[in-house]
């Protein structure tokens, strides 16, 4: 089957930014070739046998051919002895560049891995993890070509080389077994095994043109495709492949009056066929959401046994292609590639408004893709996969969040992105999908929680990663973790010391977020969504990611029974360091903060707005969409429960706290005031504006600290006996009014 993605058609090309560089690269190169092409007349006698040594066969992109000793599909070159007398191959160089021939060497003292006997092949698997053994290389190859050059164990003398061009899955590329300085596409892959003709062409035919590019029209058009003369373009509209027996032939232009899905192949005298192109185009769609059109084979859908929908319970990967617009005005995709597509989510899986786990791997076309999708990040610019949420839970609430569960998911998102909190959340945003063009219904864009999230958002590629109550590894070890946990459990965390040692391995912060976060929510499943990480660096501190949290229990769940009181993995290191006190004030205050501010109600009903009324002319559609298969709640409850919850939760937790640590003290108001230019912090947070009044716990130590602005200095408290210092700290079991005072 063929599942390229659309650009893939065009070769790669060496692009310098001046005349002098490309004439430079131009000599270069011409050397390079010409050493190639007399590389046997070059040689010195006594290396008559390694001048014999040919690059012989490339399968640069691996999707379902030869696998490695661990498994793996993995790219690979074939090395052919073509002389009388073995050659061993340990201490020569592979290498990509012309400029640096020595990147790679092939291990030497290991002569019974590397001695290539006469008339034999040796194959090496270019995966980039040289660690797996003497057969792997630390390059890797690219898809959209390259070049390739074996250079003997100076580093400088060239044995052989090859530029190769664009690669087709587990189509090979080698030399012609009749004529060896030809190069061909070979259909059947024959590692260690002479070239096979068979089954070979001199290339691959170019995919089709497309009179119009993918997006949205406005009225139906006409479209055409084009290739050249001798050839015959195939097509489907139904989402399935072009190798498929009901494919149409192309005779003329296609009429196109409702959203279509046109995937179009070439198949050309003496070519290999050409890779299947795919487009999305809808007709008078109207929406203000970005919209996500995923297309996949049918029979990858529904297939008895192959089908993902009808086997949702069984966890794998199958073909598909991904276009993603962020308007209904976009005339093309912002990003498009064929990639692997599994069903997501857990409880949600039997529904037939299914999640959708998408990942991007080089096999199925690009191994990731660089777009800014987020606008709270920026930066973050490159992924390797993406969570499409149908954000249903259980058997009773629809799938969008003005009568369903998944606002709350996306509050906790809102949350911690206002508290600027040190616990990592999911971007994420609403879409439309389409389905083989068909209307499929609100979803929830989202990050993917794995390696490539901690690369782009923090930037660490070597992490520790544990998850759910087993803590199963993700990522990395749980060496450090366990050492970390069992210190907490056998050392008195009453201890100073002991305390500050805890400070090394965990971002104590980030600690706390989580759990208060999980406090304000009492979710159900915690346990079975929690994930905790750290670089792998000497200083590296275990830090939370909080995902999945919108299973509540109700505002009035006391949820420090629930959680302290429990005895398991997760949990059980809170208890303990909850009895150090600056632990338990740090918790408190942070508590008291986050309420005051980013979770207050009138921040929390805030965020729900925000998030309901981006999706508020869709709803309809959508229960439209699924109103025969799915029990719907009524319109509107789900929004009262969470205002509810959001308005009375901040209190209760407040006194729960006091009644779980029998705290002698009362919820107390803090007001703050500043005269002159600048602000005060309050424990961890800074308010926007003043006056400002936040509710804190009597008993518990409360620090301010005046920060003047630019330009501006601080003169005093207005209360005297705070003293002048700029960072004070207070303990009052009753109201209090405070200034701070800028010159």
């Amino acid at each position: 089957m063929d599942h390229g993605s659309n650009d893939e058609q065009r070769s790669a090309k060496i692009v310098m930014n001046t005349n002098f560089m490309r004439l430079g690269n131009l000599i270069l190169w011409s050397w390079i070739w010409g050493s190639c092409l007399f590389i046997a007349h070059s040689a010195s006698d006594n290396r008559a046998d390694r001048s014999k040594l040919k690059i012989n066969e490339i399968l640069a992109s691996n999707i379902n051919d030869v696998k490695d000793e661990h498994n793996e599909d993995e790219d690979w070159v074939e090395i052919y002895n073509g002389g009388e007398a073995a050659v061993d191959v340990g201490g020569m160089y592979f290498s990509d560049s012309p400029k640096k021939l020595s990147k790679f060497q092939i291990p030497t003292g290991m002569s019974r891995h590397t001695n290539i006997p006469p008339g034999e092949y040796k194959l090496f698997w270019f995966d980039g993890e040289p660690e797996e053994g003497p057969y792997h290389v630390s390059l890797k190859l690219s898809r959209k070509g390259e070049a390739l050059f074996l250079t003997d164990s100076d580093g400088q003398t060239l044995i052989d080389c090859v530029r190769f061009p664009l690669q087709r899955n587990d189509i090979s590329y080698g030399r012609d077994p009749k004529d060896t300085d030809r190069w061909l596409y070979f259909k059947k892959t024959t590692p260690l095994e002479p070239n096979n003709a068979e089954e070979s062409a001199d290339n691959v035919a170019k995919g089709p043109v497309y009179s119009h590019e993918e997006g949205f029209y406005g009225s139906p058009f006409e479209l055409s495709l084009s290739a050249p003369s001798d050839a015959t373009i195939y097509y489907t509209l139904d989402g399935a492949d072009t190798d498929k027996e009901n494919r149409l032939t192309y005779t003329g232009a296609l009429t196109i009056q409702t959203n279509t899905i046109v995937r179009a192949t070439v198949i050309r005298p003496n070519h290999l066929q050409s890779e299947t192109l795919t487009k999305s185009f809808f007709i008078n769609e109207q929406s203000n959401l970005p919209v996500i059109s995923v297309i996949m084979d049918p029979y990858w859908l529904y297939d008895e046994d192959d089908g993902i929908f009808t086997n949702w319970e069984d966890d794998y990967e199958v073909p598909g292609h991904i276009e993603y617009f962020p308007d209904n005005e976009s005339k093309t995709a912002a990003f498009a590639s064929y990639m692997g597509v599994s069903i997501g989510g857990n409880s949600t899986k039997e529904y037939p408004k299914k999640s959708l786990s998408i990942r991007f791997r080089k096999g199925w076309g690009k191994s990731r893709i660089k777009y800014a999708l987020w606008d709270s990040k920026p930066n973050v610019e490159k992924f390797d996969g993406l969570n499409i949420r149908s954000d249903m839970a259980g058997d009773k609430v629809s799938s969008h969040p003005v009568s369903g569960e998944r606002i709350k998911n996306e509050i906790i998102y809102e949350f911690a992105h206002a508290l600027n909190s040190h616990v990592d959340v999911q971007a994420y945003k609403p879409v439309l999908l389409f389905l083989n063009g068909k209307y499929w219904g609100l979803y929830t864009l989202m990050e993917r929680k794995g390696i490539d999230f901690i690369r782009e958002n923090h930037g660490f590629k070597e992490i520790d990663m544990l998850s759910e109550e087993d803590m199963m590894v993700s990522h990395g070890d749980d060496v450090h973790f366990d050492r970390m946990r069992s210190y907490i459990e056998s050392h008195d965390m009453t201890e100073p010391n002991h305390y500050r040692q805890v400070q090394k391995w965990m971002d104590v912060l980030s600690f706390i977020d989580y759990w208060i976060f999980e406090c304000y929510s009492g979710a159900h499943d915690y346990e079975v969504n929690i994930r905790y990480w750290r670089p792998r660096t000497q200083e590296g501190k275990w830090r939370w990611l909080a995902f999945d949290m919108d299973s509540w229990r109700a505002w009035d769940h006391d949820v420090f029974e629930y959680y302290f009181g429990e005895d398991d993995e997760q949990v059980v290191m809170l208890p303990y360091l909850l009895k150090n006190k600056d632990f338990f004030h740090l918790f408190a205050n942070r508590m008291c903060d986050v309420l005051n501010t980013g979770m207050s109600p009138e921040s929390a009903e805030g965020f729900v707005r925000k998030i309901t009324q981006k999706i508020e002319s869709e709803v309809d559609r959508e229960r439209e969409r699924w109103k025969d298969e799915h029990e719907y709640v009524e319109k509107g409850s789900q929004i009262a429960r969470f205002m509810e919850h959001a308005s009375k939760r901040p209190a209760y937790l407040r006194r729960a706290f006091l009644n779980f640590f029998t705290l002698k003290g009362k919820e107390i108001k803090v007001k703050l005031k500043v005269k002159g230019q600048g602000s005060i912090q309050v424990n961890t947070i800074i308010p926007e504006s003043y006056p400002w009044t936040g509710v804190y716990l009597g008993g518990i130590p409360i620090t301010l600290e005046a920060k003047p602005d630019e330009g501006s200095s601080f003169s005093h408290w207005s209360t005297p006996e705070l003293g002048q210092d700029s960072q004070i700290e207070i303990n009052r079991m009753d109201d209090v009014e405070i200034e701070a005072i800028f010159e």
